[in-house]
């Protein structure tokens, strides 16, 4: 069995290269907060990653390339977008998330420390309900979530998944 790169579709590199010039222009208009929170570093970063994964086929990388072309152009270009333009946005950057995330495996920063802070509330408050100890056992699940949030974090990004 080879262990060989497999090379992206060709001309991929020149569309992943002009929708990053595509990207930049929309995100011109935007403030910093409006940037992280349209996720447009997560799409930068997207662009630049999956293409070079050797599970990316090419039924997957025409996938993604019509995701992140219908995503970068439902990009409000300002702040001031209307109301259901932002949800439709906002709705199809959770729709591409969900894709990368399952067939590359690849996950956003943070993307463990944010589902197992609160799992690891519960844990607490339901401990401290049972033993009637809540300023022991609460702080302990929270800090039980953290750590193994930031833990399995660190192991994606070393291991090369975390965009």
């Amino acid at each position: 069995m080879s262990t060989a790169k497999i090379q992206p579709m060709p001309g991929f590199k020149t569309w992943s290269t002009q929708q990053l010039a595509l990207l930049k222009k929309k995100k011109q208009n935007l403030n910093e907060g409006e940037k992280r929170a349209y996720g447009v570093y997560f799409i930068e970063l997207s662009l630049e990653l999956v293409p070079s994964l050797p599970q990316a086929g090419e039924a997957d990388l025409e996938f993604f390339r019509k995701s992140t072309a219908d995503l970068i152009s439902k990009l409000p270009n300002d702040g001031a977008a209307e109301k259901s333009k932002k949800m439709d946005y906002y709705k199809a950057l959770a729709i591409h998330k969900y894709e990368i995330r399952k067939k590359y495996k690849l996950v956003a920063k943070g993307y463990y420390l944010s589902i197992l802070l609160p799992v690891g509330i519960v844990l607490g408050l339901a401990l401290s309900l049972l033993l009637k100890n809540i300023f022991i056992f609460l702080p302990l699940g929270l800090l039980i979530g953290a750590v193994i949030g930031k833990l399995l974090d660190n192991h994606a990004r070393n291991s090369g998944r975390s965009i």
